[in-house]
């Protein structure tokens, strides 16, 4: 790219046909009239360590192939006539690609296309409170990728895949912003973080990587988890269908999980902080493991289930903060209780303590004393 190319205000339409260069010499750059790179062209956008900075006034639209190379980074902002259509691809190989669409006041970014973020590249997305942003395609992202909502609109159908070594970011306004729709799942191999509202349709949340709910509600018809969820204190995670499918699979309860049925038949379920809330039906089977911390001689991360719990066998491992001395403790209550786990594990327990459970019609309780106890009473 270089000074003759901005088109002059007065032009209604440019269509690029050829290979279009932004070289580090050029850090600054405008599109007053529409523009689109059409099929067969290529707009290569190479940022020096210094950066670039774009001002879109109208619609710049892609049909072919944007590559932002270079190890700076290239902000893009939207006017509030500006807008941005991806119908070809966006490939982000090095450095940082931001648009900045907090002005726009209505559609400001849309993918029909391809977007991938190369490893140790990043792409951000910034909308405002009244932006909306449509994303549809492929999107794998490899390095980073933050989509900052704000109190707008996302929505569209969107493949997402998250790479072993990659990171999504989603944010959103907490308060009474509506909720984003992503009309196809979400595979998370590497981390993908929630804040917000969404509801995320079929095929919904899998992978094998770790899936964070940070004041987030996420409604989706099926979770298929061989990695690690972690529900943070006021967060929420509704599921038609819950499925640990690995031992490595993990959930770390802090908030709210509710499916009408977990069958902790592999790998944990571990309550944290001041205990987390499963609404459904529990069944513990030989593979899994429940994980309850207790966290002073007064309290522990009880698991509330506001529905049954069915015990057929699994483990139950208790930890115990340094230096604690008999107590009574409440692990779990439940509507009804009903088996007892195979196997039961409580440490450290210093000196002559030991630990005994008592199995309730509707908890289960921790008892740690001085001497020999019994594992389990009813």
């Amino acid at each position: 790219m270089n000074n003759a190319w901005h088109p002059p205000a007065e032009t209604r339409e440019l269509r690029v046909h050829r290979h279009a260069h932004w070289p580090p010499d050029r850090p600054i750059a405008a599109f007053e009239s529409k523009t689109i790179f059409c099929q067969g062209s290529r707009f290569l956008d190479e940022a020096p360590r210094g950066g670039h900075d774009c001002t879109v006034h109208d619609q710049l639209e892609i049909q072919s192939a944007y590559c932002k190379t270079g190890p700076g980074a290239t902000e893009i902002k939207l006017t509030p006539t500006g807008r941005f259509r991806n119908r070809g691809r966006l490939d982000v190989e090095q450095g940082r690609l931001r648009f900045d669409m907090r002005e726009v006041a209505g559609p400001a970014w849309e993918n029909a296309g391809q977007v991938q973020v190369r490893a140790g590249a990043e792409l951000v997305l910034s909308g405002g409170p009244a932006s909306q942003l449509w994303i549809e395609g492929d999107v794998g992202i490899d390095g980073r990728m933050r989509v900052d909502v704000d109190a707008g609109a996302l929505h569209g159908i969107a493949r997402w895949r998250v790479g072993q070594e990659g990171r999504l970011v989603f944010t959103r306004a907490s308060g009474d912003a509506p909720q984003s729709r992503l009309f196809r799942g979400v595979h998370y191999n590497g981390q993908a973080l929630f804040t917000g509202r969404y509801e995320i349709a079929h095929p919904g949340l899998e992978g094998y990587g770790r899936l964070e709910l940070v004041d987030a509600r996420i409604d989706t018809p099926a979770v298929r988890n061989a990695g690690t969820i972690i529900i943070d204190p006021g967060s929420y995670l509704g599921a038609e269908s819950f499925e640990q499918t690995s031992q490595r699979g993990t959930v770390q309860l802090a908030g709210e999980l509710a499916a009408p049925e977990l069958m902790l038949m592999s790998g944990r379920l571990a309550t944290a902080a001041s205990g987390g809330i499963f609404s459904g039906a529990l069944t513990t089977l030989a593979g899994g493991t429940l994980e309850i911390p207790v966290l002073d001689a007064e309290r522990c991360a009880t698991l509330e289930v506001r529905g049954p719990v069915t015990l057929r066998g699994g483990t139950l491992a208790v930890t115990l903060p340094d230096g604690i001395g008999p107590g009574r403790w409440t692990l779990l209550r439940a509507s009804t209780l009903t088996g007892e786990f195979k196997s039961f594990t409580c440490s450290p327990l210093r000196g002559s303590l030991s630990a005994a459970l008592s199995y309730r019609g509707d908890a289960l309780e921790l008892t740690v004393s001085e001497g020999q106890a019994a594992t389990r009473s009813m």
